[in-house]
């Protein structure tokens, strides 16, 4: 692989010429010389494609959040980027979704989130749910019980399951006093576009190019 890197006034971008590797070898370069978030489009099969590429790594980019250094693969974030990209949709879906969470305490009410988003993370267990949470599973139960009560939906019925998650997505993608517009952190930029064999990926992120890269003039 071979990296150009072009300085940007809060980030770094990369167009990366991918050879016989692919996104998954990229990703495993850029692991241990990215200091902050990292995105990464799909593959750009012409040069034509570079600004929509370009676009899409910045997309998968803003859909890192929470703390350490992550590194976003468009096609494994589609649901996070697809809220990002219709903020005042996703604020309206939030709203409908989850605004019966808004009739209990603020601190109550994020104690559920919480526990929806680990539930999820945890592949619907809410036994290793618990074991995250530091409490009992029937804790857990309750909580996702107390989330049906309010939001009038059943995590057992897939329509509601999907509205929930991707209105969980909105709230934390565009919630909590973030931009409307999901703007770019500037401590921890790098979008990464994809492409064929010939030219590669690029990378967006803060700060000097990451070792093994360099500016491009």
């Amino acid at each position: 692989m071979r990296f150009l890197w072009r300085m940007r006034a809060n980030a770094q971008v990369a167009l990366v010429a991918l050879g016989t590797a692919d996104l998954d070898d990229l990703v495993a370069a850029l692991g241990p010389c990215t200091r902050g978030h990292a995105g990464v489009s799909p593959v750009a099969e012409s040069l034509a494609d570079l600004g929509t590429a370009r676009w899409l790594a910045e997309l998968a980019l803003r859909t890192c959040h929470g703390p350490g250094p992550q590194i976003a693969r468009l096609d494994r974030r589609l649901p996070d980027a697809l809220v990002l990209s219709q903020p005042r949709l996703a604020g309206r879906l939030g709203d409908v979704a989850l605004g019966g969470l808004e009739a209990v305490d603020p601190a109550y009410r994020e104690v559920l989130l919480s526990t929806l988003d680990t539930w999820l993370n945890c592949g619907g267990s809410a036994a290793r749910a618990a074991e995250r949470l530091f409490c009992h599973r029937n804790t857990v139960l309750n909580r996702l019980r107390k989330i049906e009560q309010l939001t009038r939906r059943r995590l057992a019925r897939p329509s509601d399951l999907v509205e929930l998650v991707l209105a969980l997505s909105a709230v934390r993608l565009h919630g909590s006093g973030a931009d409307a517009q999901g703007a770019v952190p500037s401590t921890a930029p790098a979008p990464v576009l994809g492409s064929g064999p010939g030219l590669g990926p690029a990378a967006h992120k803060a700060g000097p190019p990451a070792r093994g890269g360099r500016p491009l003039r």
